[in-house]
């Protein structure tokens, strides 16, 4: 897709319905790093990639990567815990309108150097992002292989959902 002066490569392999995402996400990645290994990338991924060896090794061939951390992962409970700081500054960012038409108050707060996800090689960044609504608060953690700010990290992620409606569309549309 074209945004703000930029390409963003939208990269699928399709496979049956049987097929997991991770070994497909490998195989695009592996063909990818073939033809333009010297190219610096930004891979925004769902949490269905999480594999945290992967995540070093894109690394050390020069791809970052986005992704949402899962709550049962240590990484998770570590940045809520760090959100209760009284050092913790927060950052208001645009909000999505969710389904029923609320749009919540969005802020994000972050660190970087995070080395609590034992089975990934490389720091860090994580940031939380809070939702409050007129009745509730919804927070969600993401993480990041650059060392980014909680703002910037946010803004990475929020391209992701750019690619969800792209995924929607060739799906419901050209299946």
């Amino acid at each position: 897709s074209y945004r703000d002066g930029c390409i963003y490569p939208l990269l699928c392999l399709f496979g049956d319905e049987h097929a997991a995402d991770l070994p497909l996400g490998k195989q695009v990645m592996e063909a990818l790093l073939e033809h333009a290994p010297d190219r610096k990338w930004t891979l925004l991924l769902d949490r269905g990639f999480i594999d945290g060896q992967w995540i070093g090794e894109l690394k050390r061939n020069n791809v970052d990567v986005v992704i949402g951390v899962k709550s049962n992962m240590h990484l998770y409970g570590d940045a809520l815990g760090l959100t209760l700081s009284e050092d913790t500054t927060w950052h208001s960012v645009p909000a999505p309108k969710y389904e029923d038409g609320e749009r919540p108050q969005r802020r994000v707060t972050g660190w970087q150097g995070f080395e609590t996800w034992d089975s990934c090689p490389v720091p860090l960044s994580a940031a939380v992002i809070e939702d409050r609504f007129s009745d509730r608060t919804k927070q969600y953690v993401i993480a990041g292989t650059a060392e980014l700010e909680a703002t910037e990290l946010h803004e990475q992620f929020r391209k992701r959902w750019e690619i969800e409606e792209a995924f929607m569309e060739l799906t419901r549309y050209w299946n």
